[in-house]
């Protein structure tokens, strides 16, 4: 997994890069961004020296006001314009109701009422209980001040101060454009993103061009052994990516070649044939768990496997993936014999590679897409699988599954009696069919003392003499009849139901069955 998460992480790194470089590109403009602090600042600045100021000259005012010396009134207001280049107008306004002009900077306006910009900020000086007020007109680049007048704390007029912000603005300007800290260059953004995305595209082509070299072997390797030479080996160390397949594969030819010097034999030697062909379904049996029955947590699980005194493909195994989650997978390699045995336990070993390759990442339809590739790669269509692969975390409560053609499970709802039984369906087509299948995931809830039932086609299609199929009908009667008993007991209750069912007839395939109980808050055993 390493391999493949270096050239992602390193590709990723790359197109950080890119993307770093075209977020500023976009939105990284010095000027405006230089032109918006200075907006900020010179408002600030200029409305404090405004209210600063109009509280100093408002006593003054007052007083001159009170002692009706227009003259010092309008020799105040002169200095105050020669003394701050930043203000516009300033003026008094008195209390009537047309807020008539008593004097102003500006002459002409002299007992007129008041209108434009000083007007508002007047306005709600007035309205809010004759109290100072600071007003910001940024649209027009305006600070607008109001200061009540009064003398012996009796109100006599507002003072209004009209200030422009445009010249501190610009000053301001200038000087954050010359402080911005310099950009990353371009050129070096844009350049580790392509390397990283090069090497990346490089590290990727290499490992993909590996995992076809190791394929080649393998599938080189099947069709010897399909051709007779099952004296042909595969050195794991040779195809690291598909170390399981190539010992299953080993394992199978060497008991295959047993089996063909058995029959060499002459006829004195036919139960030393019988045995060996008795040793190759024990080599079947390790495709199968050892311990039938297991306990993980909340987690009861139960497996048994009847032959049907052949060799085929049917095999099943869990994995644990971490304290609450399990892997789950069981598959049927259609038709019999040492083909399908053979397949089958290429299979087998592909899913546990694949188990100790993802981890903590393993999911259903990527198991099954691997499988997928692998069986199509070395058996040309020769052979196919039906598979269904099912993650059960007893902690969420769910079961996440993909289904390759397999016989629907079914999920067994306890507190559920008007529906118990719902079948767990996933698109998905037999595996080795095509190179082009999907498979998609599906999840259910697993809630506390649900269980799964799964199965091979060869317990539903087990047939009586009079060529009846014992169907899913009966498997969910037997299970509902046996809901309160335990996992081994339900397994054991089923399989009884289909020999009863059967009777004298042979069994036509092979019989896997697996159940599943999520024991969290019962006390079942």
């Amino acid at each position: 997994m390493s391999e493949q998460r270096l050239p992602l992480l390193i590709a990723g790194g790359g197109i950080l890069c890119l993307l770093l470089q075209l977020i500023l590109s976009l939105t990284d403009n010095p000027v405006k961004r230089a032109q918006s602090v200075a907006h900020e600042v010179a408002y600030k600045s200029v409305k404090m020296r405004a209210e600063k100021r109009a509280a100093r000259l408002g006593p003054r005012l007052g007083q001159a006001l009170s002692e009706g010396n227009r003259n010092l009134i309008q020799n105040e207001l002169d200095l105050t314009m020669q003394a701050d280049p930043e203000i516009v107008e300033v003026g008094i306004v008195d209390q009537d109701a047309q807020m008539t002009v008593i004097a102003s900077s500006d002459p002409s306006r002299a007992t007129k009422p008041l209108t434009g910009l000083g007007a508002q900020v007047v306005r709600e000086s007035l309205a809010a209980g004759r109290i100072p007020r600071s007003v910001d007109a940024r649209a027009d680049q305006r600070v607008l001040v109001a200061q009540p007048l009064t003398h012996q704390k009796a109100f006599m007029a507002t003072l209004f101060l009209v200030l422009n912000t445009a010249s501190v603005e610009d000053d301001l300007g200038q000087v954050i454009l010359a402080m911005a800290p310099p950009r990353v260059p371009v050129w070096l953004t844009i350049g580790l993103g392509l390397l990283g995305l090069g090497v990346a595209l490089g590290m990727m082509l290499s490992a993909e061009r590996k995992q076809q070299l190791e394929t080649v072997k393998l599938q080189e390797i099947v069709e010897q052994m399909g051709m007779g030479h099952f004296d042909a080996r595969l050195d794991p160390a040779d195809v690291p990516h598909h170390a399981g397949v190539a010992e299953r594969l080993n394992a199978m030819a060497e008991q295959v070649q047993l089996l063909q010097q058995a029959q060499a034999e002459d006829s004195e030697h036919a139960s030393r044939m019988a045995q060996e062909l008795k040793d190759a379904q024990v080599v079947q049996q390790t495709l199968m768990p050892e311990v039938r029955r297991t306990v993980r947590g909340p987690l009861q699980m139960c497996g048994v496997y009847r032959s049907a005194s052949k060799l085929s493909g049917d095999w099943w195994n869990h994995y644990q993936i971490d304290e609450h989650r399990t892997l789950l997978v069981l598959a049927d390699v259609v038709g019999h014999g040492i083909g399908a045995a053979v397949v089958g336990a290429m299979a087998y070993g592909c899913a546990s590679q694949l188990y100790q390759e993802m981890q903590g990442n393993v999911r259903p339809e990527l198991i099954l897409t691997r499988l997928n590739e692998t069986i199509c790669a070395t058996t040309r269509g020769k052979f196919t699988m039906s598979c269904f692969a099912v993650i059960i975390d007893t902690h969420a409560g769910t079961l996440t599954f993909a289904s390759g053609a397999q016989a629907f499970p079914l999920l067994f709802r306890a507190n559920d009696s008007a529906k118990p039984f719902v079948p767990l369906i996933a698109t998905g087509s037999p595996l080795g069919s095509s190179r082009d299948s999907k498979f998609e995931a599906n999840t259910q809830t697993f809630g506390p003392g649900d269980m799964l039932i799964c199965y091979t086609d060869g317990l539903i299609e087990a047939a009586n003499p009079g060529g009846d199929q014992f169907g899913d009908k009966r498997v969910r009667q037997t299970v509902q009849r046996n809901a309160s008993r335990n996992v081994e007991e339900i397994c054991e209750a089923l399989l009884s139901e289909v020999g009863r069912f059967v009777g004298t007839a042979e069994l036509e395939d092979d019989q896997t069955l697996v159940v599943a109980r999520n024991l969290s808050g019962s006390g079942a055993t």
